[in-house]
């Protein structure tokens, strides 16, 4: 089941409530497993920032005790114009800690002030921050910033993920150039792997890297990121397995 908090800003949603509309919404807060924040073009003319009394009470009163994945995506069809503002659901505030959410999501170029939000609900320890490559550098910085204030970040993962692209959560999608030497490529992901590493990020534990196994790409970073190397507060374990995969991981010291 999953719950779309984006409702109490609806023009259709009710300014007086009755009973049974309000226990059935948070009948379904407390059953949903996921929680989603859909923007659209209604969050750009409408006050995002005010919203009712009636959606506040609501809202106060809401337990998402099962929820385990949290997500801001865009509307489907929804496609906004380059440098829109992203909004900022003043309502997440009056929501009660998410106590099970173990992943955030943020699937939207506008995500960033409605995910930095919501990064302040999740649990203390997130397995997982999965970022859009639309996302600005400042906006997934910031996000990660809040998801740090006494809370531990597990693991972030760089390359193919579940079948999704994920991306540098400090440098935009990580790209290597097919005409980039070995050596000119396994420098460039030594150099974006250590610019995330040493961006200061509380609550970093870990990072994956993973790249497609090419021979001469993987000595060259082998070569420039070899096990045991440290770079900030972290260690580099490169994988010694030859499979389809390149890995390269680096866990914080202690």
């Amino acid at each position: 089941a999953s719950f779309e908090l984006s409702l109490f800003y609806a023009d259709d949603f009710p300014a007086r409530p009755s009973r049974f509309i309000k226990t059935a919404i948070q009948e379904a807060a407390k059953q949903a497993r996921y929680v989603t924040y859909t923007i659209s073009q209604h969050d750009l003319t409408h006050p995002v920032d005010s919203p009712s009394q009636t959606a506040i009470d609501i809202v106060k009163s809401l337990s998402f005790d099962k929820a385990h994945i949290v997500t801001v995506k865009n509307a489907r069809g929804f496609v906004p114009l380059p440098g829109t503002p992203s909004p900022a659901p003043a309502i997440i505030e009056h929501l009660q800690q998410f106590p099970a959410a173990k992943e955030l999501q943020i699937c939207s170029g506008l995500g960033g002030a409605t995910g930095r939000l919501l990064a302040q609900k999740m649990s203390r320890e997130v397995g997982t921050v999965l970022f859009d490559q639309d996302e600005s550098r400042e906006d997934r910085r910031f996000i990660l910033e809040a998801l740090g204030e006494g809370r531990e970040g597990r693991t972030v993962r760089v390359g193919h993920w579940k079948g999704i692209r994920s991306v540098s959560l400090t440098a935009g999608p990580l790209k290597v150039s097919d005409e980039l030497e070995p050596l000119a490529a396994a420098e460039l992901v030594r150099d974006s792997l250590a610019t995330l590493l040493n961006a200061g990020v509380r609550g970093l534990r870990r990072v994956v890297v993973l790249l497609p196994m090419l021979h001469d790409l993987d000595g060259a970073i082998r070569q420039l990121l070899p096990d045991k190397l440290k770079i900030g507060d972290f260690t580099i374990i490169t994988d010694p397995r030859r499979t389809r995969w390149t890995v390269v991981e680096a866990h914080r010291i202690g």
